[in-house]
């Protein structure tokens, strides 16, 4: 086991960030990773969310689940490539562990099946669905779009660049008692599954207001 990631919990991955002096304030500025960050609550992101996809529909899933993915792309070639980790499980639990410390939730693997490219993540706690039901109340599509681009993303880095496609299977937001998002290659998909229909990403070619993130997506 790498012994970056031995006995790594979350108090001694949140001082190690710090302690390295990868979290940053400075005149009014935070910076994670030398990128400048904001925060917001949970709300405001429900807020907008939730407008958006009044207003357009199915590409707000879209829209969001690409954001979510250059995002997670560009974590996951800093650990794999600038960090040197191997991608391996180890490595991929501590991915997992650096969206916790971000306030995604609390999940945990319960498939890993790097042989054939098959993940499933279990959220035991998902902030952003929670506040969802206490905001909006229950829904009857899942709305977890941003969890579900990053989940696809890491995974195709960890997977040598095959395109990943995760598909939000249970959701709290539908009565559900957790979230659970299972990850495979874009090719293993049954395309005319009802539920995997209605998650599926469009063709990222569509989104060119993001095109300044081509190279982190696939």
């Amino acid at each position: 086991m790498d012994p970056r990631i031995k006995n790594e919990s979350n108090t001694k991955l949140l001082n190690r960030v710090f302690g390295m002096n990868n979290i940053v304030f400075k005149d009014g500025e935070i910076k994670v990773w030398g990128m400048a960050c904001q925060f917001q609550t949970m709300r405001t992101l429900v807020i907008l969310y939730d407008i958006l996809l009044k207003r357009y529909g199915r590409e707000t899933l879209d829209i969001w689940y690409y954001v979510a993915k250059a995002q997670a792309r560009q974590g996951a070639l800093l650990m794999y490539g600038k960090f040197g980790l191997k991608k391996n499980r180890e490595s991929a639990d501590m991915a997992l562990s650096h969206g916790e410390l971000v306030g995604m939730g609390k999940p945990t693997y319960i498939k890993f099946d790097m042989e054939n490219k098959h993940f499933i993540i279990k959220y035991e706690n998902n902030p952003f669905t929670k506040e969802f039901v206490n905001f909006k109340g229950m829904q009857k599509e899942a709305v977890d779009s941003w969890q579900r681009g990053a989940v696809a993303g890491s995974h195709e880095v960890l997977c040598n660049e095959e395109e990943m496609v995760a598909i939000e299977t249970s959701c709290m937001v539908n009565g559900k008692p957790e979230c659970i998002i299972e990850c495979r290659p874009a090719s293993k998909w049954d395309k005319d599954d009802h539920l995997v229909k209605s998650q599926f990403p469009g063709p990222f070619k569509e989104f060119d207001e993001i095109k300044g993130t081509k190279n982190l997506i696939k």
